[in-house]
C-alpha cells in the first residue's frame, strides 16, 4: 500500500483514520480527479476503483436570495452547451474552472476589472495562477478563489457522503498545492465541506487531509509496477508449485522437492549433493514441520531456489506467450518475405492498411474546452469497425459524438483518451450521409452512414453509426443536414 508520511500531509481536522477504512482522492489540477480505494481486510492491500464524479452536475450553492452562482451557472451553460440542460462540476472545480469563473466576475462586474490582469488574462486564458497571484482584498480574482473554494470544498464532501471514506479524504492535484494556503486560512473551502445539513455529521467521521508532495504521480506509477512484478513472481511460484506437485494434492514432499533437483541435472552438482540440497530445501519451507509444503509455504521460501534454475525452467513460463514464441522463431521466419508487395494480391493488402493508417492519423486532436469545439448537439452513438461483421456486438463501438460550435463533428475517443476531430467545419459541404434500412444482418438498429469527402487526396472511407433510438436517429439526420446547408451557403458567399 502507498503511503504518505506525517510531513507530506496537512491535517483539516482531528480525525483519525479507521483501519482498513475506505480511502477517497480528490484531486483539481488542469480538470478534476476522483477515485477511491477500497481495502481486503484479509491482506491490507488498497484497490483502487475510477470515478467520474467530477461531471456530476453543477449545484449552485449560496442562501436563498443569492443569485450569484445560479447566474453563474446560466452564464456556463451558454458558454459550453448552447443555453443545455447541464454543466458539469468540473467546468468549476479545476484551473481551467477558476479562468471560467474569473471570465464571468468580469462579465458580470466589468467596472471592477483591473485592466492589465485582465489584459494578462486575455494573452493566458487558461492560467489559474494569474488569477491566484493577483486575489488582492476585494478584487474580482479574490471573489474568484471564493466560488472556487465553496465548490470544490462542496464536491470533496459530496463525494465523501457517496463512498464513505473513513480511510480518510486526501486532496490532491496541481491546482491544491498550489493554493494551499488560501484553502488552510480562507475559510470558504470547510465551511462549504460541513454544509450538508442532517447529513454532516457523517462528515465529522471523515479524515481530511491535503497532500504536500508533488510526486504521487511517480509513485503511483512506481506502486503499479512492484505490483505487476508481485503479481508475475507469484504466477511464476505457482506454475513451478503445480508442476512440482506431481500428485495434484495441493502440497509437497520432500520426493517431489527432490524431482525438482533431479530436473536440474549436474548443473547443480553430484545426485548426492542434489538430495542434500532438496532435504535443506524442504526444511527451509516446511515452516510448520509437518513433512508438507502447502503454496502459502512455498511461496515464503521461492527467493531460495538457485536464480538460473527459475529462469531456465520451461513450464514457468506460458507456452502461449508471444514473446517466448519469437525467441524460438527462425530468423528468415522474422523477417518479410523479400517478395511481399509484387503481387496484385499483397499490393491490394498493403494499399488497404496505409489507408486504414492514413485514415487514423488523419484525426485531429482537438481541446473540448474551447468555445469553437463545444457541443451544440450531442448524444452517444454506435460506431462500427471497419471490416467487421454487423450482427456482432463487439464490432461495434460506443462513443460521444457531437455537432461543435465551428460546424464539426468532433467525438470522445475512449482508447485514446482524447477528444478528436472527425470531420471538420471546412468539408461538411461535401460530405454525404443516409439512413440504412434495418436488417437482420445487423444487431444494431436505426443505422445511418457517413461518408466524408477526400482529404488531401486521401480517400476517407464510409462509417456506419447506430443511434440508441430512432428519435436520435431523426435528430442526426436533421442536425446533418442543417450542419451541411449552412457549410454549403458560407461556402457560396466567399
Amino acid at each position: 500500500m502507498l503511503t504518505l508520511a506525517d510531513d507530506e500531509v496537512t491535517r483539516l481536522n482531528d480525525v483519525e483514520p479507521e483501519e482498513f477504512g475506505t480511502i477517497a482522492c480528490v484531486g483539481a489540477g488542469t480538470g478534476l480527479g476522483q477515485c477511491f480505494l477500497v481495502a481486503d481486510h484479509k491482506t491490507g492491500e488498497y484497490r483502487c476503483f475510477p470515478s467520474e464524479g467530477q461531471h456530476g452536475e453543477f449545484g449552485p450553492r449560496g442562501a436563498g436570495s443569492d443569485e450569484l452562482k445560479l447566474e453563474l451557472l446560466k452564464y456556463l451553460k451558454i458558454k459550453f452547451s448552447n443555453a443545455g440542460n447541464r454543466i458539469s462540476t468540473e467546468r468549476v472545480v479545476s484551473g481551467t474552472g477558476i479562468c471560467n469563473i474569473y471570465e464571468f466576475l468580469a462579465y458580470k462586474h466589468p467596472h471592477e476589472v483591473d485592466e492589465e490582469v485582465h489584459q494578462l488574462h486575455n494573452e493566458r486564458p487558461k492560467d489559474a495562477g494569474l488569477i491566484a497571484m493577483n486575489a488582492t482584498p476585494g478584487s474580482l480574482c479574490e471573489k474568484t478563489l471564493k466560488i472556487f473554494s465553496d465548490a470544490y470544498g462542496a464536491q470533496c464532501a459530496t463525494f465523501a457522503l457517496y463512498v464513505q471514506p473513513f480511510g480518510g479524504v486526501y486532496i490532491t492535484g496541481g491546482v491544491t498545492k498550489k493554493m494551499r494556503e488560501w484553502l488552510l486560512k480562507e475559510g470558504s473551502f470547510m465551511k462549504a465541506y460541513y454544509d450538508k445539513g442532517r447529513l454532516t455529521p457523517v462528515l465529522h467521521r471523515v479524515p481530511l487531509m491535503i497532500v504536500n508532495s508533488d510526486d504521487m504521480g511517480q509513485r503511483g506509477a512506481h506502486l503499479r509496477a512492484v505490483m505487476l512484478l508481485k503479481a508475475e513472481v507469484e504466477l511464476q511460484a505457482k506454475r513451478l508449485f503445480d508442476a512440482l506437485d506431481v500428485n495434484n494434492d495441493g502440497v509437497l514432499f520432500l520426493s517431489e522437492l527432490e524431482g525438482l533437483f533431479e530436473m536440474a541435472g549436474n548443473k547443480v552438482g553430484r545426485r548426492r549433493h542434489r538430495l542434500d540440497m532438496a532435504a535443506r530445501l524442504m526444511e527451509e519451507l516446511d515452516s510448520d514441520k509437518n513433512g508438507a509444503v502447502t503454496f502459502a509455504e512455498f511461496m515464503k521460501g521461492y527467493n531460495k531456489l538457485p536464480t538460473r534454475m527459475v529462469s531456465e525452467s520451461a513450464f514457468l513460463h506460458d507456452p502461449n506467450d508471444p514473446h517466448h514464441q519469437a525467441a524460438s522463431m527462425e530468423m528468415q521466419e522474422l523477417v518479410s518475405p523479400p517478395d511481399r508487395g509484387n503481387d496484385p494480391d499483397s499490393q491490394a493488402a498493403l494499399a488497404e492498411e496505409l489507408r486504414k493508417f492514413q485514415s487514423k492519423e488523419r484525426r485531429k486532436a482537438i481541446d473540448p474546452f474551447q468555445d469553437s469545439h463545444a457541443p451544440l448537439f450531442q448524444t452517444r452513438l454506435y460506431k462500427r469497425l471497419t471490416d467487421k461483421d454487423p450482427a456482432k456486438e463487439d464490432s461495434w463501438l460506443h462513443r460521444v459524438y457531437w455537432v461543435s460550435n465551428s460546424g464539426g463533428i468532433n467525438y470522445h475517443s475512449v482508447t485514446e483518451g482524447k477528444a478528436l476531430q472527425y470531420i471538420g467545419p471546412d468539408r461538411v459541404a461535401d460530405m454525404i450521409f443516409t439512413k440504412i434500412p434495418d436488417d437482420k444482418k445487423s444487431c444494431k438498429k436505426h443505422r445511418f452512414r457517413i461518408e466524408p469527402p477526400p482529404d488531401e487526396d486521401n480517400l476517407s472511407p464510409p462509417t456506419e453509426f447506430a443511434a440508441p433510438s430512432q428519435d436520435v436517429l431523426e435528430l442526426w439526420m436533421i442536425e446533418l443536414a442543417a450542419l451541411k446547408k449552412k457549410a454549403q451557403e458560407k461556402r457560396a458567399r466567399k
